[in-house]
């Protein structure tokens, strides 16, 4: 009994070790090929038309490809910072919105796009405590902004899941009703990727007990 639960406990020990570095490398790999897979017969037929021979290993055509991506993303974001060009990027999605489908689904990818690119310091404003699910009970919230309900303003609150921060509920709460946590959104989301084993967790000196 006891050498199979060693057995059990050292495969579980193995797994827990080996699964995060596999999985990590499978997304690594799915995101190297896509940004790859632009660029990728460009750069054969590149080779093609300079009688030069094309690398066995199909890593070395990707890499090139995935620098050429990333040189379009430069260019492009370099050329999207003048005013001229983002006056003629609203004139264009001017152009496409009336086609059916177009608006709904340009609209939802350049929300999620901008959620990805922006950091957690842009995202969200302020580090607040709520009381979640219940009155004894309290959650790391980040306020994301404000608005209007039945006349009366109330704040808008993101309560992520721990360790899982990309999930969560939205919360829409009185002013009153939330309290101010004195740490950064950083060391807030540090928090709740590590199930408050943080040092931050030792730290905070907030008081819990809303405003009225």
């Amino acid at each position: 009994m006891k050498s199979k639960r060693s057995i059990r406990g050292i495969l579980l020990t193995g797994l827990a070790i080996t699964a995060p570095i596999y999985l990590t490398f499978l997304i690594v790999r799915s995101v190297f090929n896509a940004l790859a897979s632009p660029f990728s017969p460009v750069v054969i037929l590149f080779f093609q038309n300079l009688n030069i021979r094309i690398p066995d290993s199909p890593w070395i055509i990707n890499a090139i490809a995935v620098i050429l991506t990333f040189s379009l993303f430069y260019i492009v974001g370099l050329v999207g910072s003048y005013v001229l060009t983002k006056k003629l990027l609203h004139k264009l999605e001017s152009l496409i919105f009336p086609i059916p489908l177009v608006k709904p689904i340009y609209s939802t990818m350049k929300k999620m796009v901008s959620l990805f690119t922006s950091s957690s310091e842009q995202l969200y404003q302020k580090v607040v405590v709520v009381r979640f699910p219940d009155e004894k009970t309290r959650m790391i919230g980040f306020i994301t902004g404000q608005t209007v309900l039945d006349r009366e303003k109330y704040v808008s609150v993101f309560v992520p899941t721990s360790p899982n921060p990309t999930s969560g509920f939205l919360l829409f709460i009185k002013n009153s009703d939330i309290v101010d946590l004195p740490i950064g959104v950083e060391e807030a989301m540090k928090l709740i990727i590590s199930a408050g084993m943080m040092e931050v967790a030792k730290t905070m000196d907030a008081d819990l007990k809303p405003e009225k």
